[in-house]
């Protein structure tokens, strides 16, 4: 090999070698000082690019981990504030259960409702006032809810919005017909409520089992059935033409009846009987004769020999269909399924409903105490199924929370293999780099001091 001193190849790759040991060894302070395996692109370009969607998720899972706590909070305080409204419900419907007392004067009434517009007043005043955040959230403010529960966009819990202001809770409902429970045997097949099939195989028979078979769909059509609280028949009675006298009976009471007796006189021998039959008698065009029952038992009538009875045998409360305020109920079927269930025919009309409310709620009368009754059951029963939601809400929020954090969890887990260091390995790295580091710095030296050994050729 020549002797050169103008290019000392020697020096050069000591230098090449002592600049590749520098980038080892910064790479490995840079490494150890971070903890991170990738500090830059440069390192590892397809690993920083997946650690960076990684981070996202990482940090997507964890927002909507703490969401989802802030939609736990939200219900609890909702489900506060349904407890209050639900105890003046409770309280209103207790005062209604007492003004329906006979034993109460118009004064005591009086005293009563206005207890009870307090506690109407105290419900409107929790529904308006009950926020979260500054937003109301009982006041039919916010329509609907969305809660971001993942870590991509359409990864949401969606919820109606909540009122329960007194103009809206209660229903609309529609009172059916009593019917003969002759009739109501054969009422089978299905019935259609807003579109909604009703299975009426099962039942037997019994008003029972079909407000059973309706509520079992009610998630579904929104319409909700109970008995009606008393019961009507409407009867026709007829005198035999031998002019005899003859017999009524109800409930099994026996009425005697002269020969020839007009509709009114029916009624009013009815009548005379009210207090052992609890049934009262009105007359109506064509002397028809219409028997109520305001507790809603049954009514059996019978005649004597002499005595004819149209519609009679035993009559048994009707199915009350209601839905939610502003609602509204449709009913499709076959018509001899629908009329023995007295869901067809005169005095059912589902397409103008009755409306009770609890802002219209009043003890006034024994009518006004009645109706209060039903309103505080729509009412509660409006409040009860928001409890419901509520809690599954809040519990799907849980586990919400639980499946983030595994996933969380694992996806930083997988994070870490790609983007963290390993110390002992970098460690290793720093103490090779620094002994080449030491190594190299001095054979550049060398390196460059064996041009010197031409000054001995010109000796």
């Amino acid at each position: 090999m020549a002797l050169t001193i103008n290019t000392n190849i020697a020096s050069l790759n000591a230098q090449n070698n002592l600049s590749k040991s520098q980038g080892a060894l910064n790479q490995a302070l840079a490494r150890l000082s971070s903890g991170l395996r990738i500090n830059s692109p440069a390192d590892d370009p397809a690993g920083y690019s997946i650690a960076q969607r990684m981070t996202a998720q990482v940090n997507g899972f964890d927002q909507a981990s703490r969401n989802a706590n802030d939609g736990i909070s939200f219900a609890q305080v909702a489900n506060g504030a349904l407890t209050t409204v639900t105890d003046a419900l409770q309280s209103i419907r207790t005062l209604a259960v007492q003004a329906a007392n006979s034993t109460n004067s118009a004064q005591d009434r009086q005293a009563l409702n206005l207890q009870v517009q307090q506690s109407i007043s105290q419900v409107n005043s929790t529904a308006q006032d009950t926020q979260f955040n500054g937003q109301s959230i009982l006041n039919g403010g916010l329509s609907s809810l969305v809660f971001q529960v993942g870590a991509n966009a359409g990864q949401t819990i969606s919820v109606a919005g909540l009122d329960v202001r007194g103009q809206n809770l209660g229903a609309a409902y529609g009172d059916g017909s009593s019917v003969n429970t002759a009739n109501l045997a054969n009422a089978t097949g299905t019935v259609d409520l807003n579109n909604v099939a009703v299975d009426l195989t099962n039942s037997h028979g019994s008003v029972s089992d079909v407000v059973a078979a309706i509520n079992n769909v009610s998630s579904q059509s929104g319409v909700y059935a109970q008995r009606t609280d008393s019961t009507t028949a409407s009867i026709g009675v007829v005198s035999a033409a031998s002019g005899a006298g003859g017999s009524l009976s109800i409930d099994g009471v026996t009425i005697n009846l002269s020969a020839g007796v007009s509709g009114q006189a029916v009624a009013d021998a009815i009548n005379a009987y009210t207090t052992q039959t609890n049934v009262t008698a009105t007359t109506g065009a064509g002397g028809a004769i219409t028997l109520k029952d305001s507790t809603g038992a049954d009514i059996s009538v019978a005649g004597s020999t002499n005595v004819g009875v149209a519609s009679g045998g035993t009559i048994t409360a009707g199915v009350e269909l209601y839905t939610k305020v502003g609602g509204s109920i449709t009913v499709a079927g076959s018509a001899t399924t629908l009329s023995n269930l007295g869901l067809s025919g005169t005095g059912v009309n589902f397409s103008s409903l009755n409306t009770l409310t609890l802002n219209n709620t009043n003890v006034l009368t024994y009518s006004g105490a009645k109706d209060a009754m039903k309103a505080m059951d729509f009412a509660l029963s409006q409040l009860s199924n928001l409890g419901g939601q509520l809690g599954a809400l809040q519990s799907r929020f849980q586990s919400t929370i639980s499946n983030l954090q595994s996933a969380s969890q694992n996806t930083t887990a997988a994070l870490s293999r790609i983007q963290d260091a390993n110390f002992a390995s970098e460690t290793a790295n720093l103490s090779r780099a620094q002994i080449l580091q030491q190594a190299g710095v001095a054979m550049v030296a060398q390196a460059n001091a064996q041009p010197q050994m031409a000054l001995s050729l010109l000796k």
